[in-house]
């Protein structure tokens, strides 16, 4: 049994106690925030099929492969032309649902390794650039920032980076098994913490 640590006057201190269920909260958090968005080590994979294409404004074809499974597709405008409503269009493969505005689009639907859709927005002559994600539910499996130069309207006048870490515009909604699966993670801490505060009552 561990000697009490009590204080110059004789009051137990409780400052080594205080500092491990302040660690306790904090691993509680860490866990419960990891569970609900699992992010892989990614390598863009988006590319570019084919010429841009005039539409009611412009657009371009892309495929997305590479990246392992995925069934739901999300892109932004970080800067230049507005986004054709409701973005995504001509999915290769699939019943996708679309809705976008703007500033956004998103496209959910089977899960599949490669497929091919066409993205569209209002001016072709301002230079844009969008950042792309492509979700497995809560993973995270690929994701690129592209630049349409628009003083270089020929094919491939694309280019694509990483997109730059602390950037990520959106954090999907976990799913009900997700949510489950942290609670679970989470009940062997709750029940330390509650042995804990009775074992202070009891002292």
């Amino acid at each position: 049994m561990e000697p009490e640590n009590r204080d110059s006057h004789g009051h137990r201190n409780n400052k080594t106690q205080n500092k491990k269920m302040k660690t306790l909260k904090t691993l509680t958090i860490a866990i419960a925030v990891s569970g609900l968005v699992s992010v892989t080590n990614l390598q863009a994979s988006l590319a570019i099929d084919g010429d841009q294409f005039l539409a009611q404004s412009w657009g371009q074809r892309f495929r997305e492969s590479d990246a392992g499974n995925f069934n739901r597709l999300e892109v932004f405008k970080v800067s230049g032309s507005d986004i054709e409503a409701p973005g995504f269009f001509n999915f290769s493969s699939g019943a996708w649902s679309t809705s976008g505005n703007a500033g956004s689009a998103q496209a959910t639907g089977p899960t599949l390794t490669d497929v091919e859709f066409d993205i569209k927005w209002q001016d072709p002559k301002v230079t844009t650039v969008i950042d792309f994600y492509a979700w497995d539910g809560v993973t995270l499996r690929d994701s690129a920032r592209g630049t349409w130069d628009a003083q270089t309207v020929v094919k491939y006048g694309w280019s694509f980076v990483n997109i730059p870490d602390g950037s990520l515009h959106t954090t999907p909604v976990p799913e009900p098994t997700t949510m489950i699966a942290g609670a679970l993670l989470l009940l062997p801490f709750g029940a330390s913490m509650l042995r804990t505060l009775r074992k202070n009552r009891a002292a």
